[in-house]
């Protein structure tokens, strides 16, 4: 089962300042953190069930 995965405002402003913050870092640590986020949006997305709801129920999982 796959379900959508819903973009928080505040979420997004938070990983654009991440990528900003790792960018200025290295380049290439922004892409690798990036590529974490997709994998890690793709794994909530494919297996729902498994996170832990969090308060206000959102999902959450920690980006490997």
């Amino acid at each position: 089962m796959t379900l959508p995965v819903v973009w928080l405002r505040e979420a997004d402003a938070e990983l654009r300042e991440a990528l900003t913050r790792y960018g200025s870092i290295r380049p290439e640590l922004a892409q690798r953190f990036a590529e974490a986020v997709v994998d890690t949006v793709g794994e909530i997305a494919g297996t729902p069930l498994y996170y832990a709801v969090g308060r206000r129920n959102p999902k959450h999982c920690q980006i490997r």
